[in-house]
């Protein structure tokens, strides 16, 4: 890798960050660009911290967070709040590091948790019916489900259901 890559990158999460926070941004553009942003922290594992010890505190931190939204969120009553609580953040200052660190508020963390969960769901066949895989994941409405599901993945989740 170029030693310049990380800066780049840096740069090009940036300027998601600053696209998506624009309103002008169309839905489906929108949701291009949160994709792109996931995918960079995520997958390449790049925080836009350029000192390391504090990308691996950040790292330990959201593993943390990303394992107590799992361990609750089948609960349709989750409520992000508990979340904060649970690692002495006043909801303010969580929502703030949780944003800086994924792009994402709570809410759209949590709704990207569930709808990632769903997808694995509806792979493995493990859940006879889309109303099955929605309770599994904590959305009590079908529709609203399957709504959210194809907004975010471009298909309905009947097509995956094996």
């Amino acid at each position: 890798m170029d030693s310049n890559q990380p800066n780049d990158i840096s740069i090009l999460i940036s300027q998601l960050d600053t696209l998506l926070n624009q309103d002008y941004l169309r839905e489906d553009d929108r949701k291009m660009v949160r994709d792109v942003h996931y995918f960079l922290i995520n997958n390449l594992n790049h925080h836009p911290k350029t000192d390391k010890t504090e990308s691996l505190a950040d790292g330990a931190w959201l593993k943390k967070v990303e394992e107590l939204f799992i361990k609750n969120f089948r609960e349709p009553q989750f409520k992000v709040e508990w979340v904060a609580y649970e690692i002495n953040l006043s909801e303010r200052q969580f929502t703030r590091r949780l944003k800086q660190l994924t792009g994402l508020t709570p809410n759209h963390f949590l709704r990207e948790l569930r709808l990632q969960t769903a997808r694995e769901h509806l792979q493995s066949g493990k859940y006879k019916t889309i109303k099955e895989v929605s309770y599994a994941v904590g959305f009590l409405d079908a529709p609203y489900f399957s709504r959210l599901f194809q907004e975010r993945f471009g298909l309905l989740p009947s097509e995956l259901l094996k």
